[in-house]
């Protein structure tokens, strides 16, 4: 299994309902039987954002886009407090090692012990196996659907449009996110670089010597602006006065130091990934694309 379009897939349409199955697969036994464990809901919402990625990238030839899409976006949300509970003990203890040389670790650690009775109790939530359950049905109903799906057009400007429409709101919510320097923008930035990201994957056989560097950077970009929506979300819980009081403002000033250098880095960042107009840069995949597929019926690949 891969989550790339092969050589092998007969067509654009067969590989859209490959990974779609493959994605859907690992969702429907991520959440197959009691109650889900962190490692469970973290792999189904996984397929699920991968999944979303993939239609993104066929949208403007797959009819059923947008029904979809909101059925992923549910499904994962209803089970996605388990993992935000875990999400903020990864970023403490990413903090506490950045900051062990200024900030004394005993003193800080009741925010971990707290954190940690958090997750506990989010884990042992009795709402959570029935919500895992509905999740499961949601994957399972479009995992039935998913032999028949189709794709209008020709496979080079279903491309073209995909590419281009998920690169153009990247852009332009860099443009916010430099501009306004807000969390909602910045997060928003988050996701569309996302997306761009599982496009350059589901395409790195068309020219692996090119994509490759593009699929690296783009990874780097998700990361800085993940971590940063991290430490956003982190300081905020920091704000708790539920939390030791201490422990908790001991750590807002590393916090949000942090949360400023990442900005940073990923708007700098930013200016060279979307430094190219998203029209030609979809045009020049699509292009590639074609390429490959012709290439690859003449056996020259």
């Amino acid at each position: 299994m891969s989550y790339r379009i092969k050589a092998s897939d007969p067509t654009l349409a067969d590989a859209l309902r490959r990974i779609a199955a493959e994605q859907l697969d690992k969702a429907i036994a991520a959440l197959d039987g009691g109650a889900p464990t962190g490692d469970d809901i973290h792999t189904a919402r996984k397929s699920a954002k991968k999944l979303r990625g993939l239609i993104r990238l066929v949208r403007p030839g797959f009819k059923p886009y947008k029904d979809v899409n909101a059925d992923l976006r549910d499904a994962a949300r209803a089970i996605s407090g388990v993992r935000d509970r875990a999400a903020l003990i990864d970023t403490y203890d990413r903090l506490a090692d950045l900051a062990s040389d200024s900030v004394d670790r005993p003193a800080i650690a009741p925010v971990r012990r707290e954190l940690t009775l958090r997750l506990d109790a989010a884990e042992r939530d009795g709402t959570l196996p029935a919500r895992a359950a509905e999740a499961r049905r949601a994957f399972q109903s479009l995992r039935h659907d998913v032999p028949d799906w189709t794709l209008r057009g020709s496979e080079k400007a279903i491309l073209r449009g995909g590419l281009e429409q998920t690169l153009d709101r990247a852009r332009d919510a860099c443009r916010s996110a430099a501009s306004s320097r807000d969390p909602e923008d910045l997060h928003d930035w988050r996701k569309r670089v996302k997306y761009h990201w599982y496009h350059l994957r589901l395409l790195r056989d068309v020219w692996p010597e090119i994509t490759r560097p593009h699929i690296d950077v783009a990874d780097r970009l998700s990361d800085l602006l993940g971590d940063q929506h991290d430490l956003v979300v982190f300081e905020a819980e920091l704000h708790d006065p539920g939390l030791p009081d201490t422990a908790r403002r001991t750590l807002l000033h590393p916090a949000r130091s942090e949360r400023f250098r990442l900005e940073s880095e990923a708007i700098t960042l930013g200016a060279f990934v979307h430094a190219a107009k998203p029209d030609h840069q979809a045009r020049t995949w699509a292009r590639w694309y074609r390429l490959w597929r012709r290439d690859q019926a003449a056996g020259l690949s």
